[in-house]
């Protein structure tokens, strides 16, 4: 993380509270209980990435007009690699649970703010996954039956 005298950067910190506020948002919607509640957290905040990560890949495979047909190896093997390093790091010394804990400290408009930018990130990554999926359809001439 960038050092700004001795402390985090503004800028990094906020991504950092954001990228939080997703574990929060995913571990408060999540229905499981104690251990279980937390994997399910981790689960959710890195489909997320990882919807994101794939509409990325169509992109690239659009710009480059190369498609591979080990793509669904290499998505398990994207996925396996977010979920592990959202693991490593939500699990780490509790970082997701003292930060849903400390959460309710917040005041109201950063809780707010933390919220609706969270939400906002998840609709955006939805969106970006349909305007990317149907995108690489044009270029690769994939029909889909409707």
């Amino acid at each position: 993380m960038c050092s700004y005298n001795g402390r985090s950067h503004p800028f990094m910190r906020g991504l950092k509270e954001l990228y939080l506020a997703l574990f929060v948002l995913s571990y408060r919607l999540s229905r499981w209980r104690d251990e279980r509640k937390v994997g399910s957290a981790i689960v959710g905040i890195s489909l997320v990435q990882f919807i994101f990560a794939i509409s990325l890949g169509s992109w690239i495979a659009i710009a480059t007009g190369y498609r591979s047909d080990l793509l669904l190896w290499l998505y398990m093997a994207v996925f396996a690699a977010i979920f592990g390093a959202n693991s490593l790091y939500f699990r780490g010394n509790n970082r997701g649970i003292a930060f849903e804990k400390r959460f309710d400290q917040f005041s109201a408009g950063k809780r707010l703010a933390l919220g609706f930018v969270a939400i906002g990130m998840l609709a955006g990554t939805v969106v970006f996954f349909y305007f990317s999926s149907a995108a690489f359809d044009r270029a690769f001439h994939i029909v889909r039956m409707r």
